[in-house]
């Protein structure tokens, strides 16, 4: 497997354990992170930097009563890193969880993350709130 993939899985279970020191030390200080469009007021677009990727973190338990995610997969190919994975996301005051596939695309050109995508299918998160 490669370096990359470890780093990455080694992020991934550094966020789950809460340990967001540990994520951001494995991104380039200039990291590029794209968010897509969510609802219940998450942060959306680009963000530039460590410390705007660690407000879009903070951010998290402000909007949700529960967060968790399930990595899947973690497929690489040199500098590339995609990640499969799952959130479960309880919006605050929802009273529901729902589950969201996502996958995450990390380029690290010399170890380092220097930019993110992520692309999450939010059906499940527009019919919470429809049901709201």
């Amino acid at each position: 497997m490669s370096d990359n993939i470890e780093t990455i899985r080694g992020g991934y279970e550094s966020f789950s354990r809460g340990d967001v020191p540990a994520v951001l030390e494995l991104f380039a200080d200039d990291i590029e992170w794209n968010e897509p469009e969510w609802i219940y007021r998450t942060p959306t677009g680009t963000f530039r930097g460590k410390q705007e990727v660690q407000s879009i973190f903070e951010r998290i338990p402000e909007h949700n009563d529960g967060f968790s995610l399930e990595t899947r997969e973690f497929l690489g190919d040199g500098d590339t890193v995609v990640v499969t994975s799952l959130f479960r996301v309880s919006p605050k005051g929802s009273g529901r969880t729902a589950e969201v596939p996502f996958a995450h695309v990390w380029r690290l050109p010399d170890g380092k993350a220097v930019s993110h995508r992520a692309y999450v299918d939010v059906r499940e998160i527009y019919a919470l709130r429809r049901a709201a």
